[in-house]
């Protein structure tokens, strides 16, 4: 049985360990350093990582941003950052020895601990035998490298309606203003009644920042007078594009966020992007949007750590207030 060495680190301190995991495992944008610095500060966190080795080179690397609230600390779900819970350059059969010791030491460390994986059989099985709440959950995907069948893909009532949209010209800009962005994302909540999950001045802050940072490509779709209809927000990713943030507002034009998501399918399949993930499927009304566009199920899994049941049940109280407190 091979020997782990574990070791927990501010990311600052282990950055250059950090970012040479992230390259060898082929990492993607959402397990960089300057994205999970950047969340750090967003939200008012630590930065930390947890990483195991062999005596030669690190091998796998969990991240961990903490808030400490008294004499707990918590490392909640990295917002907007899906499959972002491991890293690693392991052989399978130094898969779950490895694992193990990550995970053993991230619990040792954190009171509450949240992790967004992709879906791995091997790895759900470790969780569940050391009492992770294991959530299976669902992204949507569609394949750009063929813009016929990406058409020929898209269920009828969506055609029609880039097809009326079509009659009434949108004139689609790719360097759309951040605070515009802002404005119709939360307007696509008020519309239903809550307010955004991240409040708008700190997204604001969020988005102007991953846009200096070359991170962020972000479209809209202005009727003819000028009104804007919808916009959305988009990172790219090597052959992947994620499409991380909309909003829109159908008095303005109806179909202007499907015209607008159309425009931007084609771009990026004409530009060589290979996939497009719409980050997430688990949002009722959302959902029915998202697969007009005829896209694949993609799985995940959400993974939860409670260091006693009263934690569990404290920070249950604590999301459902924050909910009640989000309704208008």
């Amino acid at each position: 049985m091979r020997l782990w060495m574990v070791e927990t680190a501010r990311l600052d301190d282990a950055g250059a360990e950090w970012e040479e995991l992230h390259r060898r495992a082929k990492g993607i944008v959402f397990t960089s350093g300057d994205w999970l610095r950047t969340l750090a500060d967003m939200y008012g966190r630590e930065a930390y990582c947890v990483l195991v080795g062999d005596g030669e080179m690190i091998r796998a690397g969990i991240p961990l941003l903490l808030k400490r609230k008294g004499m707990l600390r918590y490392s909640g779900a990295l917002p907007m950052s899906l499959y972002s819970g491991l890293l690693h350059t392991l052989a399978p059969e130094d898969y779950p020895g490895a694992c193990e010791a990550l995970l053993s030491e991230s619990e040792q460390l954190c009171h509450f601990a949240s992790l967004s994986l992709p879906h791995d059989n091997a790895l759900i099985s470790i969780l569940a035998s050391r009492e992770w709440d294991v959530q299976h959950r669902l992204s949507l995907r569609l394949d750009l490298s063929n813009p016929e069948r990406l058409w020929n893909g898209y269920s009828q009532s969506l055609r029609r309606k880039i097809r009326r949209a079509s009659e009434v010209p949108l004139t689609i800009r790719d360097d759309a203003p951040v605070d515009l962005l802002i404005d119709l994302y939360e307007k696509s909540y008020l519309r239903h009644g809550i307010l955004p999950p991240t409040p708008p001045q700190q997204m604001r802050g969020w988005l102007s920042r991953l846009r200096q940072q070359g991170l962020l490509h972000c479209f809209a779709a202005y009727r003819a007078d000028g009104v804007p209809a919808a916009a959305r927000a988009l990172i790219r990713d090597g052959d992947m594009v994620y499409d991380w943030l909309a909003g829109a507002d159908p008095v303005v034009a109806p179909s202007g966020s499907h015209s607008l998501l159309h425009t931007i399918l084609l771009r990026y399949s004409a530009e060589g992007a290979k996939t497009f993930d719409f980050m997430g499927a688990n949002t009722p009304g959302v959902v029915e949007f998202k697969r007009s566009f005829g896209p694949y199920e993609h799985p995940y899994v959400e993974a939860y750590w409670y260091r006693t049941p009263l934690v569990k049940t404290l920070l249950r109280i604590q999301s459902a207030r924050l909910l009640r407190g989000r309704r208008l």
